[in-house]
């Protein structure tokens, strides 16, 4: 009699077992099946009749294929295979049929059921209802492919805390791929220098929801970047992060630098073209009243051709053939037959070629006043080279009148030779030789040419 009664209370223990079991299982929000190794349905808890519509009786001895779509029916064979051979598959993200005809998204985790002896005889089967989750990702995705249409760098990271989104713009500023930048923390990965702390801006984010700004950022390979950036505050899932759009300023930072120093230079070179007109026009109203307004324009004239050609260079040099003909342009159809020049392809700084610009148009002026190009035999021969560091330039006058040195030294003789001089730190020699002047200058090359970089001419 006492081993019937510990056999009821056992039974009656086992009993209370199962039904605590079974109210666990009915009570739990995710869907729990049980099925036969053939896929029969031997169990159905009521967040699997919430799930797909079927009551326990509509579904307990039908094949659980009834909820697979026809072109995911091989799915199940994968499954019982694997369960038969006792493995666990764990998160199955697939698709169900629910039985109004609904698809829903679900994440499967099936488990071998053994019996007694080990032997796997069955399946449990969680399906847990994913279909909001999906929705969100695909959202996510959509927003994610729309944020890499940008050419900004934008991405998202946790307050404080780790990169959680690198959008392609991202990846082409920076250089990191978005596997080397998920979950790196942005302003050590970046490197980035502001002109607060960055605790500041974590601070204003948090406090503000957003903060405006330039920083400087330094890529993969080295390169600094100047961005424009823009951080505003997102709230997800209780948790803060920052939407951080950079937009690279370089370039436009360094051009607006490169402005500032044209400004500054153009306001240096403009007062310095007004102390030379200056004194074109108080030399030339000195030497002969009479043809003043002529020789004055003149003047004028070669400075603003040296100025043409600068403006052309950005300031960066001016071709010594393309200045010489700019000052010859009077006898432009004497070259090549009366007036032969020679010379590499070689550049003059801003101050060589309007000294030296300035020279050739007294040269030539006077060639054609007094000298070689009064004669329709007269030449003159303009050459130059560059030589271990010395640079010389010479004008040589042939077969024209014979020659009379002059017995008075105006303002011309001045830009011949000491204007010309000073702006080269050079030395020139002047003779009037009978058969007709020669002027050569001689100087440091790195006074006079823009060294590393031939000329670009504009003539062929």
């Amino acid at each position: 009699m006492g081993h019937d009664l510990q056999r009821r209370c056992e039974h009656m223990e086992a009993e209370a077992e199962q039904a605590l079991l079974a109210a666990i299982v009915d009570s739990a929000s995710d869907a729990i099946i049980a099925k036969t190794l053939e896929g029969v349905v031997t169990s159905w808890n009521a967040s699997a009749e919430r799930l797909f519509g079927y009551v326990a009786h509509e579904m307990i001895g039908q094949s659980i294929r009834r909820l697979i779509p026809a072109d995911r029916q091989h799915e199940e064979d994968m499954i019982l295979q694997r369960i038969a051979a006792g493995d666990r598959i764990e998160h199955y993200d697939t698709v169900r049929v629910a039985k109004d005809g609904r698809t829903i998204d679900v994440s499967l985790t099936i488990s071998p059921v053994r019996n007694i002896g080990g032997q796997v005889i069955g399946a449990s089967k969680i399906s847990r209802d994913i279909t909001e989750r999906k929705r969100t990702e695909t959202l996510l995705r959509r927003q994610a492919d729309l944020l890499d249409q940008s050419h900004d760098a934008i991405f998202v990271w946790k307050v404080p805390g780790g990169i959680t989104y690198w959008s392609r713009g991202a990846e082409e500023l920076y250089g990191y791929t978005q596997e080397e930048a998920i979950g790196r923390v942005s302003h050590e990965l970046l490197r980035t220098r502001a002109d607060v702390p960055v605790t500041e801006i974590e601070a204003q984010i948090t406090t503000a929801g957003r903060w405006r700004g330039e920083l400087k950022h330094t890529t993969r390979d080295g390169r600094t970047v100047i961005v424009e950036s823009r951080h505003d505050r997102v709230i997800y899932d209780g948790e803060a992060y920052a939407l951080e759009t950079n937009r690279d300023m370089t370039e436009m930072k360094a051009r607006q630098e490169r402005i500032q120093v044209l400004v500054h230079e153009l306001n240096h070179r403009s007062k310095n073209i007004l102390s030379l007109v200056q004194s074109i026009a108080r030399q030339t109203s000195g030497s002969n009243h009479e043809d003043y307004i002529e020789r004055f324009s003149q003047r004028l004239q070669a400075l603003a051709a040296n100025q043409d050609l600068l403006v052309k260079s950005e300031w960066n040099g001016v071709s010594i053939h393309d200045l010489v003909r700019a000052q010859l342009a009077h006898f432009a159809d004497l070259i090549g037959q009366r007036i032969l020049i020679e010379g590499p392809m070689l550049s003059f700084t801003p101050a060589a070629a309007q000294g030296i610009g300035l020279a050739l148009h007294e040269l030539a002026t006077n060639a054609g006043k007094y000298g070689a190009f009064t004669d329709v035999k007269g030449r003159v021969d303009i050459a130059w080279a560059c030589d271990e560091g010395t640079f010389s330039i010479s004008w040589t006058e042939s077969n024209g009148p014979p020659v009379i040195p002059p017995e008075r030294r105006g303002f011309g003789n001045t830009v011949i030779i000491r204007l010309a001089e000073m702006s080269v730190d050079g030395a020139v020699d002047l003779q009037f030789p009978h058969a007709g002047l020669t002027w050569r200058l001689t100087c440091p090359a790195d006074k006079a040419l823009e060294l590393g970089a031939l000329a670009k001419t504009t003539w062929e």
